[in-house]
């Protein structure tokens, strides 16, 4: 893997000779790349540097942040205590994100009592309705096929992303991976469920973008551009929630 993940799984096959499997799981960090502000564009249109330096620097950066990374993984490694796997177990769930969904505008117009307010809300809703059809429709009638990144499935009128989650239990660790980036909100309610309280959260498998609350959809915030399921945050939740009860 020409990245620093990849970088990080190397080094730690050559550290530890007996090494079975090594993972990567994406945290704060998982945007850095050769492509990121530090590497390639910053050479490339802050510095005027020709594409060949510009990428000759973006492989260094990225070569010195993976030897970083390794060295601070192998020494936390070497700090954890180690216990034979006495409990294995492994839940997937399919289940569908439904490109477009959010809640009856007309049922939520009564919570809003003057016209600017009222106003306000129409605008919002017409505003997401062209983000998901530029996003989605108009990408599929210019290249006759849906986004690839998405699983779609046509279910009469409705378009539906089929994606999965997984929770497993190690011990007594819970690991919850879900399609996309949940708000820690989501995180941290999980977390109140697991017996042991020692959990943690990874992406896997499948993009359904930022995934958060109904009160983020109305307000709006960062990165709203991607998410195209208003009420999936709620939909994955309870589906986490019962699959940790079946574990």
């Amino acid at each position: 893997h020409p990245e620093y993940p990849g970088m990080v799984a190397k080094a730690l096959y050559n550290h530890y000779p007996n090494l079975q499997f090594a993972a990567y799981f994406n945290g704060a960090a998982g945007d850095v790349t050769i492509h990121g502000y530090k590497g390639y564009y910053a050479a490339r249109y802050h510095n005027h540097a020709t594409h060949e330096e510009a990428m000759a620097h973006a492989i260094k950066v990225d070569e010195d942040l993976g030897k970083r990374l390794a060295d601070l993984v192998i020494t936390a490694i070497d700090a954890v205590p180690v216990e034979p796997v006495k409990v294995l177990d492994v839940r997937r769930r399919f289940f569908f994100a439904r490109i477009g969904r959010a809640k009856s505008v007309l049922a939520r117009m009564k919570h809003y009592r003057s016209l600017k307010d009222k106003g306000r809300i129409l605008l919002r809703e017409l505003r997401d309705v062209l983000r998901i059809g530029l996003f989605h429709d108009f990408y599929h009638m210019l290249n006759g096929r849906f986004l690839p990144m998405l699983n779609i499935r046509l279910n009469g009128r409705q378009t539906l992303h089929q994606t999965e989650l997984f929770v497993a239990r190690i011990n007594d660790v819970y690991w919850f991976s879900s399609p996309g980036e949940p708000f820690i909100t989501y995180q941290k309610n999980l977390f109140n469920h697991v017996p042991s309280g020692k959990a943690f959260f990874s992406q896997m498998n499948e993009t359904c973008g930022y995934i958060f609350p109904w009160n983020f959809y109305v307000q709006g915030g960062y990165e709203k551009f991607f998410s195209f399921d208003a009420l999936f945050g709620r939909y994955m939740y309870n589906l986490f929630k019962d699959t940790l009860k079946r574990l």
